[in-house]
């Protein structure tokens, strides 16, 4: 074998690694690219269903408030009973933290 057959050869050698080297790139680019899609749509699905969550809490908090306020004809004792609702389960959920939501487990 002569001198410029090896060269051809390192060289067709060097250009189809430059080429696998490349399709590995392209398809890790496109599997970054699918892992930020999914990562952003279960994001912004979680912050729809938070947000959603939220009103359906807020707005039958303020009927629950207005609906206990006009069985003792009194509108401020109704959002005061609710607060307190909401204290007390606030104090719940401190009380029980670690076992609860810290670690569960045990």
């Amino acid at each position: 074998m002569s001198f410029a057959n090896i060269a051809d050869s390192v060289r067709e050698s060097a250009n189809k690694l430059i080429e696998v080297l490349n399709a590995h790139l392209d398809y890790y680019q496109i599997v970054a690219f699918d892992k930020l899609v999914f990562l952003l749509t279960k994001s912004i699905s979680n912050a729809i269903l938070g947000f959603t969550g939220f009103m359906v809490i807020f707005f039958s908090s303020l009927a629950l408030a207005q609906f206990i306020g006009e069985l003792f004809n009194h509108i401020s004792f109704g959002f005061l009973i609710v607060a307190v609702i909401y204290g007390f389960g606030g104090w719940i959920l401190w009380v029980n933290r670690v076992k609860w939501i810290v670690n569960p487990i045990t």
